[in-house]
């Protein structure tokens, strides 16, 4: 266990979960402004809603 990277014992799985966002967190984060180096081009045109609209089958979007 120690070999590849694991504490003994049971506890290393009980400290998941504990690291996750609150509501103002959250909020804080949607309102940085994004970093003007990004290239967002790629999206550009996209239909999201269409996108999102779409049922999965057999666990693959169709």
């Amino acid at each position: 266990m120690i070999q590849v990277g694991h504490s003994l014992g049971d506890e290393e799985h009980d400290l998941y979960g504990f690291k996750s966002l609150t509501e103002n967190k959250a909020e804080m984060l949607s309102t940085l402004r994004l970093n003007p180096k990004i290239d967002f081009s790629m999206f550009y045109g996209l239909d999201f809603d269409k996108l999102a609209a779409k049922k999965r089958k057999k666990g693959k979007r169709q």
